[in-house]
């Protein structure tokens, strides 16, 4: 008579080889199916970027550094993105974006209008302050003494948005005709330094930019019109290019990288610790993918 012992020792060995390797596929397939996932839901996506004070410029080596820079460095590396940035004028950038032909940029300021194309990201609270020539009467040199003045002129970045009272302001000058849309920062600072303009806007990030390259124009002054005129801005991810769990996964990365200091330590590394204090959010900001 045939001992059954064997033939259940060899078919118990066949089962547990099959559960071994079984195992073992799940345990080293599984990352790897993560990170499949991770790259079919985000991939390569392009950023455009404007060069503007310490958020983004170019090193005399030609490399690029910056604010923004070291964020999109920060979410490549949590997230497993790639991130291909290009620089783009501000009016080209949106008119991409807004057509479907961006994936995504940044420091791009909150609006009614651009949430109807993309997911807005902040990731950081700003204003803008009036550069004025010196020489101007003191009177001129507030918001209702310029206006006052019909031979003033204030030049802006086409396509930028400044916050409501600043953008009522130059409503009102745009009416008369009084400003002068440029493509860039460095054409905007041109006008200021040649005298052809009296005024220009920018934020303190890029004022203070201008300070550490020693490129403030001569007799320049800053002047704080609107306090109260403050604006949030980040990433606008476009609903039409970008999946909704990417949009989903950048935000929530965002959030992390808010919650444990990491936007601060970089906003600090360029602007110093209590301008970066003044530019960090309140709390991190939860916006459902759509």
């Amino acid at each position: 008579m045939c001992n059954p012992f064997p033939l259940f020792v060899r078919a118990s060995k066949t089962k547990l080889r099959s559960l071994v390797l079984l195992a073992c596929t799940l345990v080293f397939a599984t990352p790897a199916t993560q990170a499949a996932e991770t790259d079919y839901e985000c991939g390569q996506l392009t950023v455009a970027t404007l060069e503007i004070g310490t958020l983004f410029y170019k090193l005399p080596d030609g490399r690029f550094s910056g604010i923004d820079k070291d964020i999109i460095d920060a979410l490549a590396l949590r997230t497993n993105c790639q991130f291909r940035i290009r620089v783009e004028s501000q009016a080209r950038l949106w008119s991409q974006m807004r057509e479907g032909n961006l994936d995504m940029s940044t420091s791009g300021i909150k609006t009614a209008e651009r949430e109807k194309w993309a997911v807005s990201i902040p990731y950081f609270s700003s204003r803008n302050y009036a550069l004025l020539n010196s020489s101007l009467p003191a009177n001129e040199q507030t918001a209702a003494g310029f206006v006052a003045n019909k031979e003033l002129k204030l030049a802006v970045i086409k396509g930028f948005q400044h916050g409501k009272r600043y953008n009522e302001f130059i409503d009102t000058l745009s009416k008369q005709g009084r400003v002068y849309e440029v493509a860039d920062f460095v054409s905007l600072l041109k006008l200021f330094t040649a005298k052809r303009v009296h005024c220009i806007l920018l934020i303190l990030t890029s004022y203070l930019d201008l300070s550490r390259q020693k490129n403030l124009p001569d007799n320049a002054v800053l002047r704080d019109w609107y306090a109260s005129d403050a604006f949030v801005a980040g990433l606008y991810v476009s609903k039409s290019k970008v999946s909704p769990k990417t949009i989903q996964l950048l935000q929530n990365t965002m959030n992390n990288m808010q919650a444990d200091g990491s936007l601060e330590r970089i906003f600090a590394r360029y602007v110093g610790d209590k301008l970066a204090k003044e530019m960090m959010l309140e709390a991190p900001v939860t916006q459902n993918a759509q």
